[in-house]
């Protein structure tokens, strides 16, 4: 490695203990403590940038090694569910600060999917705030009514009312008073989770559209016609959640996965766990599982999130016995 990449690498690492280190000193890691707003803003901020490849890659191992990732993805994660819990409060939904990032993966997402007026949906891991199945429903409204314009001019970027656009356009009646089959079920095994998230969808009118089951994605008994499986981040038996919906499929029938995940040699990789090897893992023992796409985010881009989309389709009787 050359000098000033070994800089670098040496400011990768340092940079990141310390926020860690200063992160694990604080007891609250909920939006009230100013200290973990600000240190996590950054944190976010810092690895979304374009780092140099060889120093993050190498600063990714060390900080591997040293425990320092393991520690600090627990800590964002305690961070995110407090965060989510705190803007869950019917007063404070719209005033989340991350609704625009949801709403431009929620585009793509739709994309990679085909999610159309007629798609039903399982989101696993909604959260106590489901922004995901939220604007799910919003993308598939604004394409049916031709809306789509509306919405994407609430991502553009050096707009200082971009915040209060989007506000004012989720509040938009026709939403949420859409005539479509269009369902998501948003899945959330923490029960505190999943009654503030009916309390949030219910106050933005979304209820109708969006429901909330409280079970574990590992032991959900998935509801007829529901062919579209989202897996969180936050996740982290989505090896069992997985192998418990492809149990449920009919033999011949296909479902779709889309699986979010980070990019393992990105410094995204230092706020959730990977899903990569996992579901490598899987396609190559799984008859059926079959890898279609993956989403990552450009250089420089605010999402943190890759999505892996696969399709499974159940052997029929007679493939089943053949691949044996």
């Amino acid at each position: 490695m050359k000098r000033w990449q070994n800089r670098r690498f040496c400011e990768l690492v340092a940079h990141v203990t310390e926020t860690r280190d200063a992160l694990a000193k604080e007891t609250d890691l909920s939006p009230r403590n100013e200290i973990v707003n600000q240190k996590l803003h950054n944190l976010v901020h810092y690895v979304t940038l374009p780092h140099n490849q060889a120093a993050a890659k190498r600063a990714l191992q060390t900080l591997s090694q040293t425990g320092v990732t393991a520690s600090l993805r627990d800590i964002c994660q305690r961070a995110e569910f407090q965060l989510e819990l705190y803007f869950s409060d019917p007063d404070r939904v719209l005033d989340f600060p991350y609704i625009d990032h949801y709403l431009e993966l929620a585009l793509k997402e739709s994309e990679l999917a085909n999610l159309n007026s007629n798609s039903r949906v399982v989101f696993v891991g909604g959260g106590p705030l489901p922004w995901t199945p939220l604007v799910l429903t919003i993308v598939q409204s604004a394409k049916a009514q031709g809306m789509l314009g509306e919405l994407t001019r609430c991502l553009a970027e050096g707009d200082a009312h971009t915040d209060d656009l989007l506000k004012k356009v989720i509040q938009r009646e026709f939403w949420r008073d859409w005539p479509s089959s269009f369902q998501v079920m948003s899945v959330e095994k923490e029960a505190e989770a999943a009654e503030n998230s009916v309390k949030a969808l219910t106050k933005l009118g979304f209820q109708d559209h969006v429901q909330v089951a409280h079970v574990d994605g590992a032991e959900l008994v998935v509801p007829p016609g529901f062919d579209t499986f989202f897996i969180a981040s936050m996740v982290t038996e989505k090896q069992r959640v997985m192998l418990n919906i492809m149990s449920q499929v009919e033999p011949g029938k296909e479902v779709t996965f889309l699986v979010r995940s980070v990019d393992p040699v990105n410094m995204r990789a230092l706020l959730y766990e990977p899903a990569d090897s996992l579901l490598e893992d899987m396609e190559a023992c799984i008859p059926g599982l079959s890898w279609v796409d993956t989403f990552l985010p450009e250089n420089g881009s605010c999402l943190i999130n890759s999505v892996h989309v696969y399709k499974y389709r159940r052997p029929v009787e007679s493939e089943a016995e053949a691949a044996a």
